[in-house]
């Protein structure tokens, strides 16, 4: 008999530390699913403002007639463009309209960089660049009323980020 109770002791420990173990990793994967959350929202975000600096930078340059200003805001083009790529490699997705959406962004870096430095150089752009300009701006426009449509849809909670890692995203560039 006392070792029947013994036998029950154990078992009861055992049971007791396994419901311990089982709600702890439980609540570790609860507080670790939420920082991911919040990471993939704050560089979801970021890109969101680093393309619409974008889109506004790319609509000053197409304005501006003085070439000084012209390069400052084309390197504006530059470095946010950069810092739009750096944050939208941060976010859990894979698909083609994500690297057309990378694709642009580096295009757009090189493009305005290239002109920044014609600008520098005191050189007027051409007609074909600033035909350039206005198609990337454009695109620009189409590209961050998506994410602007895409950023609703998340803070709504109409889309997760685990929706759109799982079902190959459609909402970026078109």
């Amino acid at each position: 008999m006392n070792k029947r109770k013994m036998v029950t002791f154990i078992v009861m420990l055992l049971v007791i530390l396994s419901l311990i173990l089982g709600y702890n990793l439980y609540e570790k994967n609860r507080v670790y699913k939420v920082a991911t959350e919040n990471n993939y929202n704050m560089a979801f975000y970021e890109l969101v403002d680093y393309v619409q600096n974008v889109k506004t930078y790319l609509a000053k340059s197409l304005i501006t007639t003085d070439d000084n200003h012209g390069a400052e805001t084309l390197t504006h083009v530059w470095r946010e463009a950069n810092l739009a790529q750096t944050y939208l490699a941060m976010l859990p997705l894979e698909s083609q309209e994500l690297e057309n959406t990378e694709k642009f962004l580096n295009q757009v870096s090189e493009y305005s960089y290239t002109l920044s430095r014609k600008n520098i150089d005191n050189i007027d752009l051409n007609e074909s660049e600033l035909d350039n300009l206005k198609n990337l701006y454009s695109y620009s426009v189409d590209l961050s009323n998506i994410l602007n449509q895409l950023s609703e849809d998340i803070s709504s909670g109409r889309v997760t980020w685990k929706e759109l890692k799982d079902d190959g995203n459609t909402l970026f560039a078109q």
